[in-house]
């Protein structure tokens, strides 16, 4: 801030040094031949400035040369006139390990926006380098930097994310893998293969870094290496929620992409014999089944089986059994199965539940209905009393 006042001061300053310089000194010492040589072109053809320098013609030219850059400084006072409300805000143009302030991280984010926008790169690159020191341990600048330079400069982008995860952010995982698909994305898989196992090594139970590693050997056509990082996954998780999860992916990859549907069913089984609990794992074998063609009736009843007679939470089971009526009813052969499905779940959550979804006329008549009962009727007029 106080180097930018000091800006402000010294254009100023200089200015009318200037002015006294030329004052002193020889017109002919002070300006190169060639615009020596124009501001007597531009003399001649200028009797009023003669004429306003008391016919000095000397004075004359030095005042036309004044002129020339009394533009110039007029320009650097405007420039700084327009960054000025920005500087007053740099509280902090050091490094320092305390947080910045959100009214500081704002206000560098701001000027960033409004330089770019005035488009002069020397300027910009020199503000992005001022606000990497202040804002060293803040991710998004060096991603707005990096995006900034992609653009206009892609030479430097990889020297940016190389600064700020092997110094500033070894510990930050965003930046990394953001990194990470852009070495991808421009060509070197080899590189985001390394910076997504390095970041592993200092997070290995990171699961968006575990997942853009597999997907990373997918895009590839390393299907074989694919698989054998999901199961790697699915052996290391830290939870069973995690292993859970690593289950469901490894199960759509399986279906999905390898086309081996049975093995993708026997992923999610072992799944539900670690995580009993976890519904998501039963419609995921359900959606497995259900989409199989022809579909095979008895192997999705005995998915729903399963899981009605596990130990999911009630409203899980309810949303199953209501999804078990809902497949008799479109894929079932047997109208036996569909009555007792039927009457079960009426008699575990009552006749209102099995409905599920009411039709939004219905459900405004029967409000309307209810609303009119409640008004008490008027009483009759005397004569209609009296004719009763």
């Amino acid at each position: 801030k106080m180097g930018f006042v000091c800006v402000g001061v010294l254009i100023l300053k200089f200015f009318v040094r200037f002015r006294e310089f030329v004052r002193l000194y020889p017109t002919n010492q002070i300006f190169s031949a060639e615009e020596y040589e124009s501001l007597q072109g531009e003399v001649a053809g200028d009797a009023a400035a003669v004429t306003a320098a008391g016919g000095d013609v000397d004075a004359a030219l030095k005042e036309k040369g004044v002129q020339r850059r009394q533009v110039i400084h007029q320009h650097a006072e405007d420039e700084v006139r327009k960054r000025w409300s920005y500087e007053e805000n740099v509280k902090r143009p050091y490094f320092h390990v305390k947080p910045l302030e959100a009214f500081q991280l704002s206000n560098w984010r701001d000027y960033l926006d409004f330089e770019i926008l005035q488009g002069n790169e020397e300027r910009i690159l020199v503000l992005f380098e001022r606000c990497l020191i202040a804002c060293a341990l803040y991710e998004d600048y060096w991603i707005k930097y990096a995006n900034y330079l992609e653009s206009r400069r892609p030479e430097k982008v990889k020297d940016v994310y190389r600064r700020a995860c092997t110094i500033h952010l070894r510990h930050k995982p965003n930046i990394h893998l953001t990194w990470a698909l852009y070495e991808e994305a421009t060509g070197s898989p080899d590189e985001a293969f390394r910076v997504l196992s390095n970041l592993l090594k200092s997070f290995p139970g990171l699961i968006a870094g575990r997942l853009q590693l597999i997907n990373l050997e997918r895009r590839r056509g390393n299907k074989d290496k694919a698989a054998s990082l999901y199961e790697k996954a699915i052996e290391s998780a830290d939870s069973a929620e995690d292993c859970t999860f690593f289950s469901i992916q490894y199960a759509t990859f399986l279906a999905r992409v390898t086309g081996n549907r049975t093995k993708a069913k026997e992923v999610l089984k072992v799944a539900l014999s670690k995580d009993s609990k976890n519904k998501r794992v039963y419609f995921q074998l359900l959606d497995f089944e259900m989409n199989e063609r022809p579909v095979n009736e008895l192997a999705v009843e005995n998915v729903f089986s399963l899981a009605l007679e596990s130990d999911l939470l009630p409203s899980a089971k309810q949303e199953l059994s209501q999804r078990h009526i809902i497949f008799l009813q479109q894929h079932g052969s047997d109208p036996v199965t569909l009555r007792k499905a039927t009457l079960d779940h009426k008699e575990q959550y009552g006749s209102s539940a099995f409905t599920g979804r009411k039709r939004k006329g219905a459900t405004t008549a029967a409000a309307a209905n209810q609303q009119a009962a409640k008004v008490p009727r008027a009483a009759p007029e005397n004569g209609a009393a009296a004719a009763a």
